[in-house]
């Protein structure tokens, strides 16, 4: 007969209890908050100016030289993120059905795996798993790994159902008939809102991560009124809010959100809520100290742990998913040997993106000084709070031979190569990222002007996207799809019947 150590005494008991919650949280957070620092340290500058070359944003920080005046952006290094992103959306979705499911080699009957991929990827595709993953592709190019959270959802839908007017069976009108569903979804989960072990190298061998999000309040007030999360203060939203990094003002108001750490991962088994099978019964047994540490150190158990402002538990389970394999699927775009966190386009391109500004910067900078006329003049022959702003057809009065006074001043002509060196160095860009287009002029690269120069880019473009798409398929879309499947056959076993 199974047994579950707790106190008898009802207050004894509820102490306890407290007790558990509030070292659960504090075990959870102090390894969730080091994993954090970890990334900012590493990545949360990189990653916030490459989303700003990204989008166009400009920002102080970023300036290649103090006496640079000009804000513009090249937007070679969008080019290259975005093109990359299209060929692997092309690559995955262009034929329609963007995966298969292939039955074991011993089963000679395969029409039940027929019509199980047929049904899963209609289900995808209701559930918007598609969209998401193009928008993990768009981060993974961007940052340099795309993360994905499957989530399982019920929800309610409505049908359109046919019934009689009046009770005249020959009159129908069309109604909306309420059912529920199971909805396996994928979210994009931003590599800046995302923490994992330090140590881990992929999802599986991690001691843990966590989803660290903004919600709003009343979607988590919700949840507790319908009993998914624990009743009680959700307490007060952290005070560290970064308004500027991604080059954006954001709201600064704190009262309507929530902060919430959603850890996936192991946890001592000791500080779980206590639930009894059957057969189980309630014992009273000591631990002391020592064995406790034993204990807590050895008996650990995959759980997931739901914390709002970095103390508040809101829940906290055994994983509930029969293959007991966690929610997160990750790939890095360009692989880095033993590291979970992978390169992107944007790294990759980053030393080209600020040579290219550099030296358009300059050629601005530059012409602003040598386009716009000024003028030199003696002033100690010009009258007192004299104007010499110049415009067309403007009189200008001198004490005495304005050809002695006024004389027109330049700092010599822009440099007219600054501009094709700008085009070499989008050339360069474009062999950084292997994003070969026409993109740079005939002038800065002759190949772009041939039919054979044309085919050249096309082969270098594929071959470096085939790296990343055995990537993706390896570490995301496969393991997407085994997992979509388990959670399909665990809580929708009416559509999903385990037959093979």
């Amino acid at each position: 007969m199974a047994s579950i150590i707790v106190d008898n005494n009802d207050e004894e008991e509820t102490s306890t209890e407290e007790n558990n919650e509030s070292a659960l949280v504090s075990w959870v957070m102090e390894h969730v908050e080091e994993w954090e620092n970890y990334r900012d340290i590493n990545f949360k500058d990189k990653w916030a100016e490459y989303y700003r070359l990204w989008r166009g944003i400009w920002d102080s920080g970023d300036k290649t030289r103090d006496s640079e005046r000009s804000k513009l952006i090249s937007p070679a290094l969008q080019q290259a993120v975005e093109m990359a992103v299209s060929e692997l959306e092309e690559a995955t979705f262009g034929k329609g059905k963007w995966f298969d499911v292939s039955d074991n080699v011993e089963d000679q009957d395969k029409e039940d795996m027929i019509l199980f991929r047929k049904l899963l990827l209609e289900d995808l595709n209701n559930d918007g798993v598609p969209a998401a993953m193009s928008e993990v592709f768009l981060n993974g190019a961007l940052y340099g790994t795309g993360i994905g959270k499957i989530v399982v959802e019920e929800e309610e839908t409505y049908s359109v159902k046919s019934t009689p007017v009046n009770d005249y069976s020959s009159v129908q009108e069309g109604v909306g008939q309420p059912n529920t569903r199971i909805s396996v979804q994928l979210i994009s989960v931003p590599p800046e809102e995302f923490v994992i072990d330090t140590a881990a190298k992929n999802i599986k061998e991690a001691l843990g991560m966590a989803h660290i999000m903004d919600v709003p309040k009343h979607s988590v007030q919700s949840k507790q009124i319908s009993g998914v999360y624990e009743e009680g203060n959700l307490g007060g939203y952290p005070d560290d809010i970064d308004v500027h990094a991604k080059g954006e003002n954001k709201s600064s108001e704190t009262e309507g959100k929530v902060r919430i750490v959603e850890y996936h991962g192991l946890v001592p088994k000791k500080y779980l809520p206590i639930e009894l099978e059957d057969g189980e019964e309630l014992v009273d047994f000591d631990i002391d100290s020592e064995d406790d540490d034993e204990y807590e150190d050895e008996d650990l158990v995959e759980a997931i742990v739901t914390i709002a402002n970095d103390g508040v538990l809101l829940r906290a389970v055994a994983s509930p998913y029969m293959m007991k394999d966690r929610c997160f699927v990750a790939f890095q775009y360009d692989t880095i040997p033993n590291r979970f966190w992978g390169r992107g386009i944007a790294e990759k391109g980053y030393n080209m993106q600020k040579a290219i500004d550099a030296e358009l910067r300059a050629r601005i900078d530059s012409m602003a000084l040598t386009v716009h006329p000024m003028m030199a003049a003696d002033a100690t022959r010009l009258p007192r709070g004299f104007d010499l702003t110049v415009r067309p057809g403007r009189t200008l009065l001198t004490q005495g031979d304005p050809r002695t006074i006024l004389m027109p001043f330049s700092f010599g002509q822009t440099d007219s190569t600054t501009f094709s060196q700008s085009g070499d160095l989008e050339r360069q860009l474009q062999n950084a990222t292997g994003s070969m287009d026409a993109g740079t002029s005939a002038s800065s690269n002759s190949r772009n002007a041939t039919a054979s120069g044309m085919s050249m880019i096309q082969g270098g473009a594929i071959k470096r996207s085939k790296r990343t798409l055995a990537n993706i398929e390896r570490h995301f879309t496969s393991p997407l799809i085994h997992q979509a499947a388990w959670r399909r056959i665990q809580f929708d076993s009416v559509r999903y019947p385990v037959s093979d």
